[in-house]
């Protein structure tokens, strides 16, 4: 029977329009244990192949492609083809996308149907119903844009044993104009979403989602500061039951994104290989 990857405790989340080779050699270098390629890789997977060749040991996961863009029999072949080089390598994330979450259910059948096994499925996912779902028919749960609070209350919706991956979003440095920056790339779009209103109502924030969202929920949302700031973020969240936290770091104007990773790697003790 298939095992789930290896995410180890800390990965890094990063677009697939800014994802090349070349990134994904530099995180299998400084230690991370996996890469999330974000904003709906294509279907093909080609990307996602083309990261697993420049590495050697890393963990490519799709954090998530979207079903409305993906035919499942597409991405199932697509699957087998890439599993059938790496096969402890891979991890799918999947999401609705925009879709009703009636239309979740039978596309995760589809792709079970079609030979991905369970083991190697996780939904990006943010209500109760879509996270229980998640355990109960994937590996687990791929939450974006939440908190340590979030996570916590996931842990319970996902059940114990099933994988828990948040994403958490990263400002290194102290400088103010770089969170401005930050917050600026969390509230267009993602405060208009009405998944993200629903569940950030739900965790407390009614009436601080309008105008820009409150100071209270970028800092909750955004983690910026020195080293054991941000280390204990990170903390926060396998404290409150994840397994892994994929790491998105906002790329701050005159600072190379590399140098932050190689600064991330070193903050979190990793090894470089």
């Amino acid at each position: 029977m298939p095992c789930t990857p290896a995410l180890g405790r800390y990965g890094i989340w990063r677009s697939c329009d800014a994802s090349t080779p070349s990134t994904a050699a530099l995180l299998d270098e400084l230690g991370f244990a996996a890469l999330w390629i974000g904003g709906s890789p294509a279907p093909d997977l080609r990307l996602i192949e083309q990261a697993l060749d420049a590495s050697e040991h890393l963990v490519i996961a799709t954090g998530v492609v979207t079903i409305s863009s993906a035919p499942p029999a597409q991405l199932a072949d697509a699957y087998k083809r890439v599993v059938g080089r790496y096969p402890d390598r891979l991890l799918l994330g999947i999401g609705t996308g925009g879709l009703p979450f009636a239309a979740l259910k039978p596309y995760i059948d589809e792709l079970l149907a079609g030979d991905v096994p369970r083991e190697h499925l996780v939904v990006g996912a943010l209500n109760p119903r879509a996270i229980q779902l998640a355990g109960a028919c994937t590996a687990g749960a791929h939450p974006y844009l939440v908190t340590p609070e979030h996570t916590r209350r996931a842990r319970g919706w996902v059940g114990t044993g099933s994988l828990l991956a948040p994403e958490q979003r990263v400002v290194l440095g102290v400088e103010r104009s770089d969170f401005a920056a930050a917050v600026e790339s969390v509230r267009h779009p993602y405060l208009s979403f009405p998944s993200s209103r629903r569940i950030l109502e739900y965790l407390g924030y009614a009436g601080e989602l309008d105008d820009g969202g409150s100071e209270r929920l970028m800092t909750d949302l955004i983690v910026s500061g020195g080293d054991e700031v941000i280390a204990g973020r990170l903390e926060e969240h396998i404290t409150a039951g994840a397994d892994h936290v994929a790491v998105q770091v906002i790329e701050r104007p005159g600072h190379a994104l590399d140098d932050d990773y190689r600064t991330l790697a070193g903050l979190l003790g990793l090894g470089v290989r």
